[in-house]
């Protein structure tokens, strides 16, 4: 038989004393109007930041809205004169094709 008086283990608990699961962390509330309070400011703001994009140069200021390039006197650039005026001038080009592939059948069987 298995002696009961070793010293290196300890004497059984009664089950009802112990305890399977830490205890539970505490519940942390918000108050309702707090909440509806940051989600009414986050949406003005994204709606304030919206606004000021969509709105154009009205908020820019006004001195400095001179000219920093003049765009009246451009001057062309020297091979714009040898281009086409438009795409019925210019003649398409046939692809150059390589070798025929393994399995490539020539014509299509359709």
């Amino acid at each position: 038989m298995i002696e009961n008086s070793r010293s290196g283990i300890p004497p059984k608990l009664d089950p009802e004393e112990l305890q399977l699961r830490a205890s539970p962390r505490r519940v942390v509330r918000f108050r309702r109007g707090v909440i509806i309070a940051i989600a009414a400011l986050g949406s003005g703001a994204v709606f304030g930041v919206a606004m000021m994009a969509l709105q154009g140069p009205a908020l820019r200021i006004r001195d400095q809205a001179e000219d920093l390039y003049s765009t009246e006197r451009k001057p062309t650039v020297e091979g714009l004169d040898t281009l086409p005026h438009d795409y019925s001038g210019m003649k398409p080009k046939p692809p150059v094709l390589g070798p025929p592939l393994p399995g490539d059948l020539g014509r299509p069987i359709l």
